[in-house]
């Protein structure tokens, strides 16, 4: 059964074009096809540009390359196409928990290709 410290290991080495998520213990690594690259990129700019123009609302946003840890049972990391935290969601966090990887937090927006 794998740990989100293990998680956290094979994420350090594990290039961008693999998606992973853990899920009940099972980490999954998924090869990223190629035709998603051009709606992706498209997203993630129109995400972006919305987010930056609304800093007084938004804390956190990004790609497939920030993950969150789920408040679920079991230890559940997820690794959206798109997600975006709200600061009034963020601040419920500690510092500590604001510093960690992979803070355990359910983005308030998320987007899958």
């Amino acid at each position: 059964m794998a740990s989100i410290r293990d998680f956290e290991e094979i994420a350090k080495v594990t290039p961008s074009c693999y998606r992973m998520n853990l899920t009940e213990g099972r980490i999954e690594i998924i090869p990223v096809h190629h035709n998603t690259g051009r709606r992706e990129a498209i997203l993630s700019n129109q995400i972006t540009s919305w987010c930056l123009n609304n800093l007084a609302l938004v804390e956190e946003f990004g790609g497939p390359n920030t993950c969150w840890t789920l408040p679920l049972p079991d230890v559940t990391v997820r690794c959206p196409d798109y997600s975006v935290v709200l600061i009034t969601r963020w601040n419920t966090l500690s510092n500590a928990d604001k510093a960690k990887a992979f803070p355990a937090l359910a983005p308030n927006f998320v987007v899958e290709i």
